[in-house]
């Protein structure tokens, strides 16, 4: 979703880097596959 721009990659990843790898966000990320997103809101964005 936000990976997908230039501009918002830059945001997301500055975001991104100040959690630490033990946060629940992170854990969660790396156990679910949330590819299926991307397709499902392609047409809302």
């Amino acid at each position: 979703m936000l990976r997908e721009k230039d501009k918002q990659l830059s945001f997301y990843s500055m975001l991104y880097d100040k959690i630490p790898e033990t946060h629940l966000v992170k854990q969660i990320e790396k156990a679910v596959d949330f590819s299926f997103i991307d397709e499902l809101l392609a047409d809302r964005y």
